[in-house]
């Protein structure tokens, strides 16, 4: 709800990952969650678009507030993240078949 936040914030996909990913430093992340990267290796990744179907979008404008609505058909069934890019903090969201 509101332009700004309807501006900023996207959908990503929330991806598991079991794998133990080695980062420089001597950094290790063992059984994590990813936000819109999948990893096929520690030097191989890829990005996963959460792009919902703008069929299944509604923006509509209710008391002078603009609001966008994300009906459960605009994405496939899974976990997602609602953020902004510069944001700290993380909304989580489910999407399942009503």
């Amino acid at each position: 709800a509101g332009g700004r936040e309807i501006k900023k914030l996207e959908i990503e996909p929330l991806l598991p990952d079991t794998g133990v990913r080695r980062f420089s430093g001597g950094v290790t992340i063992e059984d994590h969650v990813y936000i819109g990267v999948a990893f096929d290796s520690d030097r191989s990744w890829r990005l996963v678009d959460g792009a919902a179907d703008e069929a299944h979008v509604r923006n509509v404008v209710l008391d002078d507030r603009p609001l966008r609505y994300v009906g459960h058909a605009a994405l496939a069934p899974g976990m997602y993240a609602v953020l902004g890019k510069k944001d700290r903090r993380t909304y989580v969201v489910e999407f399942t078949e009503p």
